[in-house]
């Protein structure tokens, strides 16, 4: 089914095992495994790298590459860029970064030190950075690479009516139950959430999607909504809509300097 959808969009889909590899190139590859004993994956850090710079995927890369003639080839995540190494150098190559994972902490699965990320990078004629404060971390990493941001294309609301009572009281929270969304807001829940109840007892905590998974009966004053049908119905009726994330890929946002704006700002809030 998810193949069906994506060839709506695009012209082929293939999976590694679906691109041929010769007869010699498999036999180089056995003599190499021989010869260059690579270290089995033990920490999940390991595993990461080893599944997204995976042999089969890197040849196929270069496999597409000569069927294709293509003008760019885009690399999802850092850990993908060595099939960059496949394509032609008249190619243009790009790296799609979603984070800067030698920022994240140590103990993550995806975290890589600043020289394993810049040799990564190394693979890429161009950078594309999520944010702008993101890019300048990059262009201090690489310097020698083009370092682009991209544009959201979607309809940005610049200010909503919060007329209600109850409206000017709500803060929203909507997310996934991706890890980096739970750890996020079980931190707020805990840190966060007994001080702006103490500053206007009449707040409320609306919690859509499955990240309410993360909210425990403990929690004052807080609604775990579940799945919701039209979240447009749903920002319009919150003072103030939050993003208390650490770490993680997608767009940023200053979490932290966005939040306290918004908290001193809104009408619920009573008082800075």
């Amino acid at each position: 089914d998810m193949r069906n959808q994506l060839l709506e969009i695009v012209d082929a889909v293939y999976t590694p095992d679906e691109c041929p590899t010769s007869l010699q190139k498999k036999i180089n590859n056995v003599v190499n495994r021989f010869i260059y004993q690579q270290p089995v994956p033990v920490t999940e850090s390991e595993k990461v790298r080893a599944f997204h710079g995976r042999p089969s995927l890197i040849q196929a890369t270069g496999v597409l590459c000569k069927r294709y003639r293509p003008k760019a080839v885009v690399a999802e995540y850092v850990f993908t860029t060595p099939c960059l190494r496949e394509v032609p150098s008249i190619v243009l190559k790009l790296v799609d970064t979603h984070d800067m994972f030698s920022r994240r902490d140590p103990e993550e699965p995806f975290y890589c030190s600043p020289e394993e990320e810049r040799a990564y990078l190394l693979n890429a004629d161009v950078v594309i950075a999520i944010q702008a404060a993101e890019a300048e971390h990059f262009r201090e990493l690489v310097p020698e690479r083009k370092v682009v941001t991209v544009g959201i294309d979607y309809e940005v609301v610049t200010h909503s009516q919060t007329d209600d009572e109850i409206s000017r009281n709500v803060v929203l929270v909507v997310g996934s139950n991706y890890p980096a969304n739970i750890a996020g807001l079980k931190d707020f829940c805990e840190h966060a959430w007994p001080l702006v109840c103490k500053e206007n007892p009449g707040a409320e905590l609306w919690v859509a999607g499955k990240i309410g998974e993360a909210v425990s009966n403990e929690v004052p004053q807080a609604r775990v909504l579940g799945w919701v049908e039209n979240l447009q119905a749903l920002y319009r009726q919150s003072a103030v809509v939050i993003n208390p994330t650490k770490t993680g890929t997608g767009l940023k946002i200053k979490t932290v300097e966005a939040l306290c704006n918004a908290l001193t700002s809104m009408s619920f809030c009573g008082r800075s």
